[in-house]
């Protein structure tokens, strides 16, 4: 974590060394849209997918229909694993 953490601050000094502080600016702002598509992707595929109620009031068991993963490596490749 101290590592990581280290990484960014010189990652940070670097570019408003080398760019400026407008390169900085916009890599701030293009980290938080990666980060917020990410975070889309996560969520679209866990809570994005419903299940039908049955009859009984319980809803229906979990299938492979229910889940944004696949087991295929051209569906994978072409996802790139996401989510």
């Amino acid at each position: 974590m101290i590592r990581i953490t280290l990484f960014q601050i010189t990652l940070a000094a670097t570019t408003v060394f080398l760019f400026g502080w407008k390169a900085f600016a916009f890599h701030l702002i293009i980290s938080l849209m990666g980060m917020s598509l990410m975070e889309m992707v996560n969520y679209l595929s866990h809570y994005s997918l419903t299940r039908h109620e049955q009859s009984d009031g319980k809803l229906e068991p979990i299938r492979n229909k229910h889940s944004w993963e696949s087991n295929n490596k051209v569906t994978n490749w072409f996802i790139f694993n996401a989510g």
